[in-house]
């Protein structure tokens, strides 16, 4: 039986678009293309790089997020809340955090 699918914020910075995918990570991956990892909220610093980030697109979130006129403000929202899920691109060099 197939999982449900739920509505994601998804962002890459440079990009923001709302993407239908069983998981925080499908909706990143279907959205960019690219593998990632997740990371561990309590591994994230300032010297961390994050490539995507992603959070459920309902209740409260889709509330604040509808109330933005421009893209960049949802970007900046989706960083500073604490429940968006974070991603940094697999690469066979060094992870960034």
């Amino acid at each position: 039986m197939d999982k449900p699918l739920s509505l994601y914020c998804v962002s890459n910075w440079y990009d923001y678009a709302l993407v239908e995918a069983e998981s925080p990570y499908a909706a990143v991956q279907a959205r960019y293309g690219r593998e990632y990892r997740p990371l561990k909220s309590d591994s994230v610093t300032q010297d961390c790089v994050v490539h995507a980030m992603c959070c459920e697109y309902r209740g409260y979130v889709e509330t604040i997020l509808e109330r933005f006129r421009l893209d960049i403000d949802r970007v900046l929202w989706l960083d500073w809340y604490e429940d968006t899920l974070r991603f940094q691109l697999i690469s066979k060099s060094e992870p960034n955090c």
